[in-house]
């Protein structure tokens, strides 16, 4: 008898749910607010555009593909259930939609870019599934309340299977489409990649590649398209290259999938991080430089002092050569004792040792060995061992493994993967292990480690390999792990920060790997003070972490300190990370943990979104308080309403006196407005110039009484006693109408003001 679940629903869509209003379409389905009759509740209800034949291969084919989508975790998208009526529609069903569109809003680069990339992060899950989309576009994307990327466009691509319609695709989702898809071809990965390619393009420049509506249809095949940074000022490093790769008409051309977009915007950020965090060249000038002193710069002797040193070799006297000697043997019995601790430290407890009759990464005994109750995993360690079993036999055995829950099937794949006799049963133990660890639920996890795995050539296995493979056992105790990952950082530091932060997050267990964390990105970033932060933090203040599971911490940054949401303000601002610095900039605004000035500053680039990413550059680092000489000039540059206003207030928050001072100058070569300090500004010009960093501070409070204290307003007054000698000084501050000024005024100066 026949278990096979009915393909269909007994009954149409409209007995099930009523349909109220259109929402948004893909170029194969279309969304619509809709009421669950049964329970009575709002949805979003998606149907596709054609009907399919019923009872055929197509619908089998949809609920599979569905299938494999409902079943990633964590969730790549927030559809609740999904089915084909007794006609043939298909539909899906997701939560009522809350937020808005991908597109929407005042959208800068950076708020783009961190909106594409989000978008990339989804569909590489989907793509690591094998799972092919088809029909993305920017209405396959949702903006929830909390500014998070979802993915809400489920239904995919089935134009060879539907029944033929004389719908039209809607003219917004036609860009979208290959060239390939274009001819009849049916969608794969790369056709993916493409309309992400559009997508990213249009992000950022508010423009398509090749045209709007049926234009594109042939642009997409015959034209070039203009490059991004042509369209916009100061786009992303890697806007350029990787969206012309995107978008080449030949698949072959472009990037295999939405993980290999993801990898090339990595390693060129970081090569671009790199070459600004360079050391510079001797005799130039930089701010970073004379920043940080502990950068110290080589400069090769010249051919006189070469001359010197071998001269003095030649003479040495005796006793010098003594010391030489003594300090080797001091240097031999440091060596000596740093041998014995060495030992000490790994004398192992009775728990470890029977442990790592297991799992010793040192002393690892054969495939052969592993003591095995269970039959069938016997059978399996046999064929794989077995030379006259074939590779393909032996992919088969491995997927057993895959699919069994004893921890010692993770295990049985390491020692499988370390012993292989041909590269291509260690790619193909490879695999499985990262198969396994998927299905275990550790996703970011596996797909570190197979992102590293793709880097290694040769028959040679590296050192940490055996334990980064073993890491990914899921059942291993914690601090086991750490011990793995620890031998396998000495080597490979990068990609073991990578996955002990993805264990983490993977495992939900960011409290107990956060010493571990401290430890690396401490040891990584050169950063004494690690063991201050929380690993949260942390990973965000690395440039490569906050990359790869920047959205992960952001997703979470209501469990970050106060403390350090203030750090990450300035790390992030002397850093230039725009994507990330937003959200901790609204993190901090909405706690109410900035001073009103830097609040100011942060507020300006919510509120605003035609503000220059070089004046959005400087806000942030002035509401991170980390401004420095080059924002300034830059705000001189700025000619704007709020550029007055900006001034006036960086006078308040600035302590250090050359910023002040350039501050104050960059100010008075504007035209001002803003009374009393647009006149203060006259009068130190004309009388007290070589004192103006004295008055500076006093010009930024009384020019911004909104953002500063009537106590600090008072003190202020206070401070600038000396100056109110001066009858035109006391009666441009009387002219500010401000009632704390003209209380303190015709309290202590009436002697001096100019009454008619």
């Amino acid at each position: 008898m026949s278990t096979e679940q009915p393909l269909h629903t007994q009954g149409v869509i409209a007995d099930y749910f009523t349909i109220e209003n259109f929402l948004l379409a893909t170029r194969t389905a279309e969304a619509y607010r809709a009421v669950h009759k049964s329970q009575q509740v709002n949805i979003t209800l998606w149907v596709l555009r054609h009907p399919i034949p019923v009872n055929s291969d197509a619908v089998r084919l949809f609920l599979s593909r569905l299938d494999a989508i409902d079943a990633l975790e964590p969730p790549v998208s927030p559809m609740q259930a999904y089915g084909v009526d007794a006609q043939g529609m298909a539909f899906a069903i997701l939560p009522q939609l809350s937020g808005a569109n991908l597109r929407s809003g005042k959208v800068s680069t950076a708020e783009a870019e961190r909106r594409f990339i989000a978008c990339l992060k989804l569909i590489s899950r989907l793509h690591e599934a094998g799972i092919v989309c088809g029909d993305l576009c920017d209405s396959s994307f949702w903006l929830n309340r909390e500014g998070n990327v979802e993915f809400i466009g489920v239904m995919g691509s089935f134009d060879t299977e539907a029944t033929a319609t004389a719908l039209s695709p809607p003219l917004n989702t036609i860009p979208f489409l290959s060239p390939e898809q274009q001819s009849g071809g049916a969608p794969q990965m790369q056709s993916d990649v493409f309309a992400l390619g559009v997508l990213g393009y249009l992000l950022l420049t508010k423009t398509y590649p090749f045209g709007e509506g049926a234009a594109s249809l042939v642009g997409a095949g015959e034209q070039q398209f203009r490059e991004v940074s042509r369209l916009i000022a100061s786009p992303p490093a890697w806007a350029d290259a990787v969206l012309s790769k995107c978008l080449q008409k030949d698949p072959s051309a472009r990037y295999k999938n939405a993980s290999e977009v993801l990898v090339e915007i990595q390693e060129i950020r970081q090569r671009v991080y790199a070459e600004q965090s360079a050391p510079v060249a001797k005799g130039s000038r930089s701010l970073v430089a004379k920043d940080s002193p502990q950068v110290s710069v080589f400069s090769p002797p010249s051919a006189s002092a070469e001359k010197e040193v071998e001269k003095r070799k030649d003479t040495l006297p005796t006793r010098k050569k003594g010391k030489i000697l003594k300090y080797s043997i001091y240097v031999f019995l440091v060596a000596l004792l740093f041998v014995l601790v060495a030992k000490i430290y790994s004398i192992k407890t009775e728990e470890s040792k029977k442990l790592e009759k297991v799992i010793n990464t040192k002393k690892s005994s054969p495939i052969s060995n592993i003591t095995l109750k269970d039959k069938s995993l016997k059978g399996v360690v046999e064929k794989i061992q077995s030379e006259d079993i074939k590779l393909s036999e032996k992919e088969k055995e491995l997927e057993k493994l895959v699919n069994f829950d004893d921890p010692i099937a993770h295990e049985i794949l390491v020692r499988s993967a370390v012993e292989a006799n041909s590269e291509a049963l260690r790619e193909v133990s490879e695999r499985a292990i990262i198969r396994r660890a998927r299905r275990m639920g550790l996703m970011r996890s596996a797909e570190q480690v197979r992102q590293w795995l793709r880097t290694l050539r040769g028959k040679e296995i590296p050192p940490g390999y055996e334990a980064l493979l073993r890491a990914l056992a899921y059942a291993m105790p914690v601090e086991n792990r750490k011990a793995r990952l620890r031998e396998a950082y000495a080597s490979h530091p990068l990609i073991t920060l990578k996955v002990a932060v993805a264990l983490a997050l993977d495992l939900n267990q960011i409290g107990e790997y956060e010493s571990l964390i401290q430890q690396l990105v401490g040891d990584s970033l050169k950063l004494s003070t690690a063991s201050n932060h929380s690993a949260l933090a942390l990973i965000l203040a690395h440039p490569q972490l906050a990359f790869v599971f920047g959205e992960d911490v952001i997703q979470r940054r209501d469990e970050l300190p106060d403390k350090d949401i203030l750090w990450l303000l300035a790390v992030l601002g002397k850093r230039n990370d725009l994507i990330n610095v937003r959200a901790i900039a609204s993190t901090a605004i909405e706690r109410g943990i900035l001073n009103k000035v830097r609040s100011f500053f942060l507020k300006l680039i919510r509120d605003r979104d035609d503000i220059p990413p070089g004046i959005v550059n400087a806000l942030i680092r002035a509401g991170a308080g980390v401004l420095t000489e080059g924002d300034i000039n830059e705000l001189g540059k700025w000619y704007d309403i709020d550029a007055e206003r900006v001034l006036l207030a960086i006078l308040i928050d600035v302590e250090d006196k050359n910023l002040l001072r350039d501050a104050f100058d960059t100010l008075a070569g504007k035209s001002l407005s803003i009374e009393p300090s647009a006149s203060l500004v006259e009068w130190i010009r004309n009388n007290m110039w070589s004192k103006r960093i004295k008055l500076a501070k006093f010009v930024g409070i009384v020019g911004s009484p909104s953002l500063v204290t009537p106590q600090e307003l008072e003190e202020a007054l206070k401070e600038a006693a000396p100056f109110m000698k001066s009858s035109r000084f006391v009666n441009i501050l009387l002219s500010s109408k401000q009632p704390i000024i003209i209380k303190n005024i015709v309290t202590h100066y009436s002697h001096k003001l100019s009454i008619p």
